[in-house]
């Protein structure tokens, strides 16, 4: 695992290329489904951890990685990038670790988020 502080929570280049391929009026809805997503996916991560349920954090894990990764989401992203791979190989000293950064890294990245968007007004 890695020292995810390190890590910059948004980097706004993948937003701006995003409205680049798309237009500016898309980037506020798809941001907002990511995070409307986002914050329905977060307590299936946490229940199928409380339940040891890994197939289900896996799928749930991969879901966040690619969605964090879309929008540039780049703490979240590192973060289910490594819980997915120790989902995968049901490593429950490694996510014990790893599960509890998710909550607290999802909060300042969904204020980076908004922040973001925020400003394109």
């Amino acid at each position: 695992m890695s020292d995810y502080e390190n890590i910059v929570i948004l980097d706004s280049k993948t937003l701006v290329n995003l409205q680049a391929d798309t237009s500016r009026e898309l980037v506020p809805v798809v941001v907002n489904m990511f995070i409307d997503e986002t914050g329905e996916r977060l307590p299936k991560i946490m229940r199928a951890w409380a339940e040891r349920e890994y197939a289900a954090m896996e799928n749930e894990l991969h879901a966040l990685k690619s969605g964090s990764g879309s929008f540039g989401v780049t703490r979240l992203y590192h973060i289910a990038m490594d819980a997915h791979e120790l989902a995968r190989n049901k490593d429950e000293d490694g996510l014990q670790q790893i599960v509890e950064q998710i909550q607290p890294v999802w909060v300042e990245s969904l204020d980076a988020l908004t922040h973001y968007l925020a400003s394109m007004d």
